[in-house]
């Protein structure tokens, strides 16, 4: 995860979390997680799902994404669920 989100790892305080926020939906708000990653080809894949009950996962839905640094970008992915509870998860993985 170190690498996945460019922080240092022989550096305690080098941090880059995701962070969830919630944003207004058209009929509820949307549960969204934002974090960086590497806007160029990468070897790891970023995986975000969203879940109502934690057995079945939908893709979240890509809903902006800017480039902060060279090499990088933030990237905010929201639910497509109709549910009240709602969980999120992020894999990385290697390609």
């Amino acid at each position: 995860l170190e690498y996945a989100y460019g922080t240092d790892p022989a550096d305690a305080v080098s941090r880059s979390h995701p962070t969830m926020i919630l944003i207004d939906g058209e009929s509820a708000p949307r549960l969204t997680l934002e974090f960086s990653r590497f806007n160029i080809e990468s070897d790891i894949e970023y995986r975000v799902e969203f879940s109502s009950d934690l057995k079945t996962w939908i893709e979240g839905e890509k809903i902006s994404r800017e480039v902060t640094v060279p090499g990088r970008e933030l990237v905010r992915l929201a639910d497509t669920l109709n549910s009240a509870r709602k969980f999120v998860r992020i894999t990385v993985v290697d390609r």
